[in-house]
């Protein structure tokens, strides 16, 4: 669906209504730094390399919009609905995304800190598309993310790298975890029924009560020793 642009001063002015509503509309560079936009309908809304550090969109619902390349450091996207977003290669700084829903979302870049507990993550796209590589390799890649509880069920999360990531009792049947970076995580009570971890590297990270651990597939190929993991 074609996006209709919209300015600076017609985005301020929609913010104070109460209905307001930026659904299939383009807000693309944009300044909304700081602006409260939780009372905002965003389905389809591209904000693509606009300024969003600290905004509060919590709740928000960002069905199928388009994040690339925006600035959301300290942003507030604690119970999204960001079902089939995009989001490339944004600017992420501890960016709170805590409970959102990010069923097939499209998720790249680097994060850092994320929060993303309790998030529904099912069938998200953060692995390497090889498909679609023109600024060389991109991937998700997180260091110390918080993923406490977060449902991965079915995502493809290939070479994607939770270094040193809080994995605590996440849902991460029936992912691709290819080549995936594991180092130091802390998977106590995760579910790995099913995931692929060929290739993955687990050094370091701890698999305390981890359910489904002796259906992984490629298991035998990790990379690393992990923690209460049967390893010797």
């Amino acid at each position: 669906a074609d996006r209709k642009k919209i300015s600076q001063e017609e985005m301020l002015k929609e913010i104070k209504s109460p209905d307001c509503d930026f659904s299939n509309k383009d807000l693309g560079y944009l300044d909304m730094n700081g602006l409260d936009l939780s009372h905002c309908k965003m389905l389809n809304a591209s904000v693509f390399g606009a300024n969003l550090i600290g905004a509060n969109l919590a709740n928000t619902n960002m069905q199928r919009a388009y994040l690339n390349l925006a600035r959301l450091e300290k942003a507030n996207l604690s119970g999204a609905n960001l079902t089939e977003a995009t989001i490339f290669q944004a600017i992420f700084g501890e960016t709170v995304f805590k409970g959102a829903n990010l069923t097939r979302a499209r998720v790249i870049g680097t994060l850092g800190g994320v929060d993303m507990s309790g998030a529904t993550i099912k069938y998200g796209q953060f692995g390497l598309d090889v498909g679609n590589q023109p600024m060389g390799q991109m991937k998700f890649d997180s260091v110390g993310g918080k993923f406490y509880k977060a449902n991965f069920e079915g995502a493809d999360l290939n070479i994607a790298s939770f270094l040193f990531g809080d994995l605590r009792e996440a849902n991460l049947k029936n992912t691709n975890m290819y080549r995936a970076d594991l180092s130091q995580a802390d998977l106590t009570g995760a579910d790995l029924t099913n995931a692929d971890l060929t290739d993955a590297n687990v050094d370091g990270a701890i698999f305390t009560n981890v359910k489904g651990l002796s259906t992984v597939k490629g298991f035998s190929s990790v990379k690393g020793k992990c923690r209460d993991c049967g390893m010797p």
